[in-house]
């Protein structure tokens, strides 16, 4: 039971030691906002070299904004998903208000949180990031998504906006001052402003992937 799907070092011991006691799964989403404080967006952001399309993000924020409706309390938005500068406030943020009928601010929080994780060892790169970056539109959302990561030994950066990845390009230069941590970026990735990690499964195999969602050029969006 609690099989883990994908092959990542140490997922399958948190599956085994969280499920059914700190994680749960459903597919009720609007029960899931009414029983819980925040809701982080983690869906694909599919790109297919000229553009990069947020359907997935479209549909999830009208979802969260309609289960939203019916909840009296405050809850927080957070967009995690490899998304362009300025998508979580022109695109999640109005999509939001407009769904749920409620503000920004005063009736909910909207935050961004870009990550820095490499595949396969994703769990390892969430407990020893270089920073976390936090884009808030208010410090009660900052603070509930803070909480999130007080167990990390780790800098916590909060800017008062929710183009994070502005951050996150100010985090990439930290990465390339500091040679022996598990991040490296090829100069490829300059003019998207786009960490990388160099991953190699041999000597004569390497694969390079983008970290963060400060990675396509915002010109090339799809909401289609």
């Amino acid at each position: 039971a609690h099989i883990s799907p994908t092959d990542e070092d140490g997922l399958q011991e948190l599956l085994s030691r969280n499920v059914g006691a700190n994680l749960n799964a459903t597919t009720d989403l609007h029960g899931a906002v009414q029983d819980t404080d925040l809701s982080m967006i983690a869906v694909g952001t599919p790109f297919d070299g000229t553009e990069i399309d947020l359907k997935y993000i479209v549909q999830v924020a009208n979802q969260l904004g309609e289960a939203l409706k019916d909840k009296d309390g405050y809850h927080v938005i957070v967009v995690k998903s490899t998304v362009v500068p300025g998508t979580t406030e022109d695109v999640v943020l109005p999509i939001v208000e407009r769904a749920s009928g409620k503000r920004a601010g005063p009736d909910l929080g909207i935050g961004m949180n870009p990550e820095f994780l490499r595949e396969s060892t994703a769990v390892y790169d969430y407990y020893h990031p270089p920073k976390t970056v936090i884009g808030e539109t208010d410090a009660r959302a900052g603070d509930q998504l803070a909480q999130l990561y007080e167990h990390l030994d780790a800098p916590l950066v909060r800017v008062r906006e929710l183009v994070a990845p502005r951050e996150a390009r100010r985090v990439e230069r930290w990465i390339e001052e500091a040679p022996g941590t598990p991040f490296s970026r090829p100069r490829a990735g300059r003019s998207y402003g786009c960490p990388f990690a160099s991953t190699s499964r041999s000597s004569k195999s390497t694969t390079r992937r983008p970290l963060t969602g400060a990675c396509r050029p915002a010109s090339r969006l799809s909401t289609r």
